[in-house]
């Protein structure tokens, strides 16, 4: 009899040893997967961020402006973004409608055909559009 008492305590902890190894590698494994998708939330939250960001910045690339000429101004703007979108443009305080339009991914000529108000010199001028709006300094001549 005493031989078989020896015999069942081995097995015992051989049991209740892989019982905890797998309750061990269970929570291991929902915690890494809880952390994986807070993880993968947090790229897509980031990347989301990231392209609305580049979307909305425009970057002026060459500005003309001649008062005297038959075509006032005209901007070449960069839009980073993918949507393609109409534009206004602000200079020396007054509204001025633009022609044309900005592609998405592409610079485009912006042509302003009449300034209204006194512009001449050195202007702080505001092109908005739908992808967001882009401050630079153009300077005109008569």
């Amino acid at each position: 009899m005493v031989m078989n008492k020896k015999g069942i305590t081995p097995i015992i902890s051989v049991i209740l040893l892989l019982m905890m190894s797998v309750a061990v590698a269970g929570i291991a494994w929902f915690w890494m997967q809880s952390m994986t998708q807070r993880v993968m939330s947090q790229t897509e939250q980031g990347t989301t961020q990231q392209l609305t960001t580049m979307q909305g910045s425009l970057l002026v690339q060459a500005s003309t402006c001649n008062t005297s000429a038959a075509t006032d101004a005209t901007i070449v703007v960069y839009n980073p973004g993918t949507t393609t979108t109409a534009s206004s443009l602000v200079v020396g305080g007054s509204v001025n409608s633009a022609s044309g339009t900005l592609t998405g991914g592409a610079a485009s000529a912006v042509t302003v055909t009449t300034l209204s108000g006194s512009v001449v010199g050195t202007n702080t001028a505001i092109l908005n559009t739908a992808v967001g709006s882009v401050t630079f300094s153009m300077t005109c001549v008569a």
